[in-house]
Order: structure tokens, then sequence, then C-alpha cells
């Protein structure tokens, strides 16, 4: 394996932001669902943003939305667009055909990865746990038999803590790994300490 990218998601503040992409985080993801205790608004977002730009230029941002195809911040929002609801091929098209990076993401289920089997307008497929945010995770060694039919990229969810995510990358081994409750101190309020070990743990799984 060359390497597993990792992604710190539901940040919702700049010195997070920053802290999480000196420790190595590849992707910083901000959540504009109004439904989760992570979700932050335009101002925040944007100050995330901008302290990245500044401070971390080699960290992307990514920006998740549910089912928000008129959200104002998909007019402006400079790096991923990350889509966690019921949104349809033809939709992620209408992204990708703009010239926007688009990522899938997908609760797991058999039939659910093979509708999006081999789909190539999202650049990555989220592979999540049966419900976003809540820290469950899934069958990873059935995720694994199904590994072939995802392209280009397979994104890791669900559950991953620092504790776990060293079996997850070997079992699945998923491009990037994508974590939010499994480094937080308590519910919405990332702990850099927890983070800092979750990408540690990471990289060394991901090693030759």
């Amino acid at each position: 394996m060359k390497g597993c990218k990792v992604k710190i998601c539901g940040v919702r503040d700049a010195a997070t932001a920053l802290a999480a992409a000196r420790a190595g985080a590849d992707f910083v993801g901000v959540i504009f669902a109004a439904a989760s205790p992570r979700t932050v608004d335009e101002t925040v977002a944007r100050s995330i943003v901008a302290a990245l730009e500044t401070g971390a230029p080699e960290c992307t941002p990514v920006a998740l939305f549910v089912d928000q195809p008129r959200h104002p911040a998909l007019a402006w929002w400079p790096g991923i667009v990350q889509l966690h609801g019921s949104e349809r091929l033809d939709e992620v098209r209408s992204l990708t055909d703009r010239g926007v990076r688009t990522w899938k993401a997908i609760p797991w289920d058999e039939e659910r990865v093979r509708i999006w089997s081999g789909a190539t307008e999202p650049e990555a497929i989220v592979v999540d746990g049966p419900k976003a945010g809540s820290g469950i995770s899934f069958d990873h060694e059935a995720l694994a038999l199904m590994r072939g039919l995802i392209a280009p990229h397979l994104v890791l969810a669900g559950g991953l803590t620092p504790a776990s995510v060293g079996s997850a990358i070997r079992t699945v081994r998923p491009w990037c790994v994508d974590v939010s409750s499994g480094v937080e101190r308590e519910r919405g309020v990332k702990d850099i300490h927890l983070i800092e070990a979750f990408i540690a743990a990471a990289r060394q799984a991901a090693r030759p």
C-alpha cells in the first residue's frame, strides 16, 4: 500500500483546522447540514478555508452537504464537495460538469455499493456506517470483498478511532480514511491529541 490519506471531518473552528492540517491531515471537513451537532455557518466556514489557504495550503477543505442542492456555499466553495444525502448520479454529474470536485457518500450496504460501482463522476465514494456521525462501524471484511467495484477512490468512514483505524486500513485498503466522532473528547469538540494519534496510526498501518 502506497500510503493512506486522512480526512478529519466535522471541524468547527479555524484553530482546530490548522492543528489537524499540521498534524498531517490531507483533508479537513466542515459540515453544512443543519441536523448535525457539528454544523457551521458560512462565516465560520470561510474562516476555516482562509486559515488553511494561508497556514496549510497542502490541506484541502471538504464541505459536507445533505440534500442541499441550493445551499449558497456551493457557489464559492474552493475545495471538495461531499454529498451525504440521497443525491443521484445525475446530480453529481451536474456538479462535476461545472468543474466541482465531488465525493459521494453512501451508508454501507452491498446493494448501494453495486449501484455506485464503477461510477467515475464522483472523485471518490465515501462508504460510511449506517448513520453518519454516529460513531457506528460496520463489516469491513464484507466491504473488502467488494473493494474492486469502487472506482476511482474509496474513502472509508464510520466508527473509526485511533485504536481501530489500523486494522480497518489493513482490511479494506482504502485510498483515504475519514473520522469525526472518533477524535472528539465530547460530542462535536475535537481533541488534537486524538487527531494526532489517529493520523499516526493510519500512517503506520499504510506503510508497505
